[in-house]
């Protein structure tokens, strides 16, 4: 019997315990004079389970932490290969004071998480503050410099914050966030990446992560060659049927910095220039028609919509650049019908309508090219219903987190949002993620720009957003998927940076939210773990020859103890 008892005591400790992890979160409250810092604390506790994320905050935070909670477990399993499906995930955020949750807790949770999954001890000395998207970008969040205080507080030595935010204006006083962390003695830096700190967590020093040269995907730039050459000749065309006299200066500034971006190979530009001037150059084409040839071009540009949509309705989806085009191209067509339905109601500005909707779908037919670029070949079809309802969650939280940080309105926003959640009842999940994907890349963008008040702080959030963007993009380019809406709006962002540092702000985000959609489809996630299957068979080898290890000492430690007896 105690030979028994020994080595059922050996077996026991031979078995992985699950446990509790902790680290320590840096939050606001509100005060009469606005936000001010408050540290308080998150644990996880992994169980045996069904993969259900559970969330409790002591107290109740203002603004919900759930979306963002699950979305950090997924992307934790996601990045460490680990099949979360037999385990819950139980976190508890406790503080002295009600603070304002949100998503600015996302990186934090991705951390938290990927140590319990890993089995890592945390560096107690630091800390992370901003949300987590996906690709596992650390994504904007407000209040950055009460958090450094709140840090202070809690005797963290190290605050990491999301890219592109270390300064921001403050009654005209621009502020170095990573100066103001030096005052008060702790080391302040920026991540873009989760995957780029996780380490530090983990005690290692933090090295500033280089950014990978983007290898042109050769299909990719061959056909945004033919796609900016096809609009471009068009703007020749239209401009030779212009009537002498008519003013086409701005369509003709338009069409030298096209020639220029040609010449550059910002083929995406180029692209954007020509059609932005053939937009106005249709317009003094059609300039004097009368209403009856209007409404015969409106009927035989309804006929065009029709028939093109039937075309690409047939569409199979069966590779993430295949996902990506179908998106653009369905949104083009959806505006042109969008604009040719308001050519029929606004006799006054018919004319204008009629030629912007042309151009629109001519844009869309152009695009259409991209359906035939090649590369990993995965059915997205069964996730689409699940991936956008995920991504409307996030554009929900976002938009909810952008409206308590800034008294700002989100009307805008919102259109994309209610276009997206119209469309996931239509069933059509494809531009339901992409609509969800721009109101959430459009909320990001108004709470990363919190503070940013002039146009050198605009040009450096810009470079560091597509910085990593073309850092996700190269990493996708490895696994033979290369997300060309994501490629084309980082270019595009870097060409409006001199022009409309507004506009490139915009379209850097859309880069970011657009140059990683892998997260969302299982059948990524799957490749994902085939590709470390290798590691997690070595790491399955050595637990079973720990096991059998301690099986053999209790047998060999029983039978010393029974001898001695």
């Amino acid at each position: 019997m105690k030979a028994l008892l020994y080595l059922l005591v050996i077996l026991v400790l031979a078995i992985p315990t699950l446990g509790a992890y902790e680290m320590t979160l840096l939050a606001v409250q509100e005060s009469d004079d606005g936000f001010i810092g408050s540290p308080a604390t998150i644990t996880l506790e992994l169980q045996e389970g069904k993969g259900r994320v559970l969330l409790e905050t002591r107290p109740l935070t203002r603004t919900d932490t759930q979306f963002s909670t699950r979305f950090a477990k997924q992307y934790a399993c996601s990045f460490t290969g680990v099949d979360c499906s037999n385990l819950d995930f139980v976190y508890t955020i406790s503080s002295s004071a009600p603070i304002v949750g949100g998503p600015s807790a996302g990186a934090a949770m991705s951390i938290l998480t990927i140590a319990a999954l890993n089995k890592e001890t945390l560096d107690e000395s630091v800390a992370i503050t901003g949300t987590i998207n996906s690709g596992g970008i650390v994504g904007p969040v407000g209040s950055i410099k009460q958090k450094i205080e709140a840090a202070k507080m809690a005797g963290v030595k190290t605050v990491i914050i999301p890219l592109g935010e270390s300064s921001f204006t403050d009654e005209n006083t621009t502020i170095d966030l990573i100066e103001y962390g030096r005052s008060q003695g702790i080391t302040v830096y920026e991540a873009g990446l989760v995957d780029d700190v996780v380490d530090v967590f983990f005690g290692k020093n933090y090295q500033e992560p280089k950014t990978p040269d983007v290898t042109t995907n050769k299909e990719y730039e061959a056909i945004m060659s033919k796609v900016a050459s096809k609009l471009c000749a068009r703007s020749r065309q239209l401009h030779e049927r212009i009537p002498e006299g008519q003013n086409t200066s701005s369509a003709d500034n338009l069409l030298e910095l096209a020639v220029e971006e040609l010449q550059e190979e910002k083929t995406y530009s180029a692209a954007s220039r020509c059609f932005s001037a053939n937009i106005q150059l249709s317009n003094a084409v059609n300039e004097n028609l009368d209403i009856e040839e209007v409404e015969s071009k409106i009927n035989d540009l309804q006929k065009k919509i029709n028939f093109f949509k039937e075309v690409t309705g047939d569409w199979e989806i069966n590779s993430m650049a295949k996902l990506q085009t179908s998106m653009i191209v369905q949104e083009r067509i959806q505006e042109s019908q969008n604009l040719l339905d308001s050519a029929r109601d606004n006799e006054n500005n018919s004319i204008y309508l009629y030629s912007y909707a042309n151009e629109r779908l001519y844009s869309a037919i152009s695009w259409s090219q991209f359906v035939n670029i090649t590369g990993e070949e995965i059915d997205l079809t069964a996730d689409l219903e699940q991936s956008c309802a995920i991504k409307l969650e996030e554009a929900t939280e976002r938009i909810q987190y952008a409206s308590s940080a800034i008294p700002f309105n989100m009307e805008g926003i919102t259109e994309n949002l209610d276009l997206a959640k119209d469309l996931q009842k239509e069933k059509d999940y494809v531009q339901c993620l992409y609509q969800a994907s721009l109101a959430k890349a459009r909320a990001d963008t108004l709470v990363g720009t919190i503070g940013v008040g002039s146009e050198e702080q605009l040009h450096t959030l810009v470079e560091s957003k597509i910085r990593v963007a073309r850092r996700n993009i190269a990493k996708e380019a490895e696994r033979n998927i290369f997300p060309i809406a994501g490629y084309a709006y980082a270019e595009y962002a870097g060409s409006l940076l001199n022009e409309s540092p507004g506009n490139a702000v915009l379209f850097s985000q859309y880069a970011l939210e657009l140059s990683n959609f892998d997260l969302y489809f299982s059948e990524n996630a799957q490749s994902y773990q085939q590709s470390k299957q290798k590691n997690s068979s070595t790491e399955g080898f050595e637990l079973l020859f720990i096991y059998i290890m301690g099986i053999l000492t209790g047998v060999v430690i029983t039978y010393v103890v029974l001898s001695r007896k």
